[in-house]
């Protein structure tokens, strides 16, 4: 449904670490992230010394639900718009993904599938999902809002991507794969 905010620095700063030119942020929703990101990235760079810096991100969208990409403004701070599930996208190479309180809306073991899937062709992948997730039994945002059917666990990570960095908060886990 939406993201916790209380998480929106802990994310920033795992992505600044990455460093990312290109990005796709996989269930935008609002486009939060997409607005936040661009920002970060651009500051650090003026911190770091380029008092001009060059807007050369390229921050891309997946969000299926209409609600979100008919609103005003998401199509401005997007680059590219994919309004398809993303189970039958064929993405090319991001250097991160970001899937921010998404895999929740999928089947434990077709969420495992789906990462394992993007990790070879996305250098990262930020995934972020609550640790108490509520099942509503509504749609939220119109009948294209999923539904929560998974909750997921610290070992999920792990089982598969041994290799992960956890950055958990106290209402999320948060890990970079």
């Amino acid at each position: 449904m939406v993201s916790e905010i209380s998480n929106i620095e802990t994310i920033i700063k795992m992505i600044l670490k990455v460093d990312p030119k290109t990005i796709i942020d996989i269930g935008s929703g609002f486009g939060k992230y997409g607005i936040l990101v661009r920002e970060a990235i651009l500051s650090d760079r003026t911190l770091k010394g380029e008092l001009s810096p060059k807007n050369d991100i390229i921050i891309d969208c997946v969000e299926n639900c209409s609600y979100f990409y008919n609103l005003p403004f998401h199509q401005a701070i997007y680059d590219h718009h994919f309004h398809e599930d993303i189970r039958k996208l064929e993405l090319g190479n991001y250097d991160l993904a970001l899937m921010i309180d998404i895999i929740e809306h999928f089947e434990k073991e077709e969420a495992k599938e789906l990462l394992k899937k993007m990790k070879k062709t996305m250098k990262n992948i930020l995934v972020c999902t609550p640790k108490k997730v509520v099942f509503y039994k509504e749609h939220f945002y119109g009948s294209e809002g999923s539904l929560h059917y998974s909750q997921f666990f610290p070992e999920d990570f792990y089982e598969a991507f041994p290799e992960a960095i956890d950055c958990s908060t106290e209402k999320s886990y948060i890990f970079l794969l």
